[in-house]
């Protein structure tokens, strides 16, 4: 696994951006198929996702320039 590989639930995917926007913090990663945005929150030295709604889904993808 590369520094920059991100592991959910046994897949892998490559890290493509992060950002804090609006005081929440922001991942987007990828597959061979797919780019995902998710929030994320580091709790207890545990990343947590969490989906994002679909009008955070293009303000995030904006900000980042995707």
């Amino acid at each position: 696994m590369k520094i920059f590989d991100i592991r959910i639930d046994d897949k892998n995917y490559k890290f493509v951006d992060s950002i804090n926007l609006n005081g929440k913090n922001y991942i987007a990663y990828e597959d061979d198929e797919n780019t995902y945005i998710s929030e994320y929150e580091i709790e207890d030295d545990e990343v947590k996702f969490t989906p994002v709604s679909d009008k955070e889904l293009n303000t995030v993808k904006e900000a980042m320039g995707l």
